[in-house]
């Protein structure tokens, strides 16, 4: 179409042109424009000549959508943050659990060496009471020989008074 045969005022212009536009083209931009969806002046220019050229029910369309986007937005941002604070406090969590179960492991082993000190101490103790055992054992047989001895002396030294007894008892005779 060639306009230069159209008067040329603005007035005339902007109406004709707003005659030529449709309400779910503008809708859709508006809704564009609150969602904040842009990227610079050559983008909008672009996507002005693009809206333009959609078809109504598709404007429409993408003009609800559009209008969504801002809630939807906020709800992924909402989310995203929770998801964010739960592994932040997951991460507190683990970070107290390794340090319990360094405090945990480091308790051990100051278990584990008592324990080990109080095995060999009571090995030695064991060891030392078996050599006692051994000692008093020893002592023991040793009484028990001169026990012996003794008793064996006392019975040959009896037999020797009686024998003598008797050699005196006939020699009175």
């Amino acid at each position: 179409m060639d306009f230069a045969a159209l008067p040329h005022d603005g007035e005339s212009f902007r109406a004709r042109h707003s005659e030529c536009l449709d309400v779910g083209v503008l809708r859709l931009a508006a809704a564009l424009r609150a969602a904040e969806v842009n990227g610079g002046a050559e983008a909008e220019a672009e996507a002005g000549e693009i809206l333009a050229a959609l078809p109504s029910p598709v404007a429409a369309r993408l003009a609800e959508v559009a209008a969504r986007l801002p809630e939807w937005t906020r709800k992924r941002r909402a989310e995203a943050a929770e998801r964010r604070a739960a592994a932040e406090a997951a991460r507190r969590r683990l970070e107290g659990l390794r340090e319990a179960t360094e405090r945990a492991a480091t308790e051990a082993a100051g278990l584990s060496e008592r324990i080990s000190a109080a095995n060999s101490e009571n090995r030695r103790e064991e060891r030392l009471d078996a050599e006692r055992r051994r000692e008093r054992r020893r002592e023991q047989q040793d009484i028990q020989r001169q026990i012996e001895k003794k008793e064996l002396q006392l019975r040959r030294e009896t037999m020797e008074h009686d024998r003598l007894s008797k050699m005196l008892n006939k020699v009175r005779k």
